[in-house]
């Protein structure tokens, strides 16, 4: 969606992973994440140090609707074990599905960034995920022809002075 809205001029400015290509557009290097496993606090993982995506594809999850790139590409994960997701409830938003996997609805995937931020708010157990695409490298994605204006070019210029150094 960020990709298609630049191209089309509706945004200025997208966040899109590290795997995301479209002609036309520019990248710049933004921020790294890592998609964490949020579950219940009583959750038989809580606790756990991290864990293996296979070791949880017996799970019932809370997802992003079908048309969610990430929900997408944790359907191809999946695949690659053989497996399908076992949806419990699909919801709009990294919030809701905190909300729902931090009740016992099922377990979800949220990048780090915002399962930090949920903890904050609401009881919730954090599981880092042990597989190496669980490190995402997002990317800022701009339409370079016409050239941005000055001030989509200054956003532009903070927002990849911010970028994260590489993951320790």
């Amino acid at each position: 969606e960020s990709l298609l809205a630049v191209r089309e001029g509706a945004a200025d400015i997208g966040v899109v992973a590290a795997a995301a290509q479209s002609e036309g557009l520019a990248f710049l290097p933004y921020r790294r994440d890592r998609l964490m496993l949020v579950l219940s606090p009583t959750h038989r993982l809580a606790g756990s140090d991290k864990v293996e995506f296979r070791d949880v594809l017996d799970e019932d999850f809370v997802s992003l609707q079908s048309d969610a790139a990430i929900h997408r590409y944790l359907e191809e994960r999946a695949a690659e074990h053989g497996c399908r997701l076992r949806m419990r409830i699909q919801v709009r938003g990294f919030d809701a599905v905190c909300r729902m996997a931090g009740a016992g609805v099922g377990i979800g995937l949220v990048p780090e960034s915002f399962a930090r931020r949920a903890a904050r708010i609401d009881p919730l157990a954090i599981v880092p995920l042990a597989d190496p695409w669980s490190l995402r490298a997002l990317k800022l994605c701009y339409r370079p022809e016409p050239a941005p204006n000055r001030y989509v070019r200054q956003l532009l210029d903070f927002l990849a002075a911010q970028a994260d150094a590489p993951f320790r």
